[in-house]
């Protein structure tokens, strides 16, 4: 067997361009680990179902915001009032709420904060469906009724960004005009 000699230059430069490879393909196997692992710990602490296979497993939640802009509207840490999208009306004794939230939080964490905030606030949950993708949450209070929509927006590099929509108005409908 002949061996043809190579030059001390020839074999940098082939050391050189299998580091570069190297590097890209450790580059982009440790993306799709990271995603994947980042997955993994996002699924052991949030779920975009209420329909959870391993009910006992902990999870991190949404928590409330310490002071509420209004007392029986529970809203989580972290999301924030969109007010070009947002109304607020007294007539009366009767008030018409319409607020728009967002923040980071997945559609599954906002749907578990408000059938247990809701609750501690007052409210009997009425009933709830999913639409396009959308959970909708129906309570009533007295003479008024709420109903809480929780879209989950595309996932950000920082995680999951939820919209929450929160429409109150009175019983009678006489009063709002519908």
């Amino acid at each position: 067997m002949n061996f043809i000699p190579i030059s001390q230059k020839s074999v940098s430069n082939l050391l050189a361009h299998l580091a570069v490879i190297t590097i890209i393909l450790v580059c982009l196997s440790g993306c799709s680990t990271i995603n994947e692992w980042t997955d993994s710990i996002g699924d052991q602490f949030s779920s975009t179902s209420t329909d959870d296979p391993d009910p006992d497993r902990i999870r991190v939640g949404l928590v409330p915001q310490p002071r509420l802009a209004i007392k029986d509207l529970p809203v989580p840490l972290g999301f924030e009032l969109i007010d070009e999208q947002s109304r607020t009306y007294y007539l009366g004794k009767n008030r018409i709420i319409d607020h728009i939230y967002e923040g980071k939080g997945t559609r599954g964490d906002a749907d578990r904060f408000y059938r247990q905030q809701m609750l501690i606030k007052g409210w009997v949950k009425r009933g709830d469906k999913t639409i396009h993708g959308k959970s909708v949450l129906l309570f009533e209070k007295k003479s008024e009724f709420c109903e809480v929509t929780i879209h989950q927006k595309s996932r950000t590099f920082g995680g999951h960004t939820a919209t929450i929509q929160i429409s109150v108005q009175p019983l009678d409908r006489k009063v709002t005009g519908r």
